[in-house]
């Protein structure tokens, strides 16, 4: 899948990308949702359904925050998140899995519903200029919002579809 280079391109891969991970979701319930979709690796636990949804909403959410930061123009936050570095994200996923535990599969997909609506709501707000071009906050370093928006949800929607299809109950 190709790095959008304008909002229309953002948009075509964003929209139908959730789409799809919103119907395949439509197959679980509380109960399927406990079934593992992500196998044990050397450092990290399996994932249940509900553990990779928690997750996905959690960076769909980090990255409206890293957005709206940036537009006030808040160079005060540390990526991915306080504590942790780019390389360590599988610890991150993993510690995401383990403080959202006791929450619902219901809890995550509503989480992961608004977080993708404020993601179309600041496209909306941001001009093809913050989109498309490099350096537009200080966060996004040489690359354009639109990778990075592209990287934290079309992605990673992409993947989990995957990841829920070899699901069997």
């Amino acid at each position: 899948m190709a790095i959008p280079q304008t909002r229309a391109d953002l948009l075509n891969q964003l929209q139908p990308a959730y789409a799809k991970l919103h119907h395949e979701l439509q197959r679980f319930d509380e109960k399927t949702a406990q079934n593992f979709c992500v196998e044990s690796g050397t450092s990290a636990p399996a994932w249940r359904v509900k553990d990779l949804i928690a997750v996905r909403a959690w960076w769909s959410e980090s990255l409206v925050q890293w957005i709206a930061r940036g537009r006030c123009d808040d160079r005060t936050f540390e990526l991915p998140a306080p504590g942790y570095g780019w390389n360590e994200t599988p610890r991150l996923n993993n510690d995401v899995v383990q403080e959202r535990y006791t929450h619902t599969f219901a809890d995550s997909l509503r989480r992961l519903d608004f977080a993708y609506q404020e993601v179309i709501e600041l496209i909306d707000l941001l001009s093809d200029q913050q989109l498309s071009a490099k350096h537009q906050f200080f966060w996004a370093g040489n690359y354009p919002v639109c990778r990075w928006i592209s990287i934290n949800t079309t992605r990673q929607y992409t993947t989990a579809r995957t990841l829920l299809r070899k699901v069997t109950f």
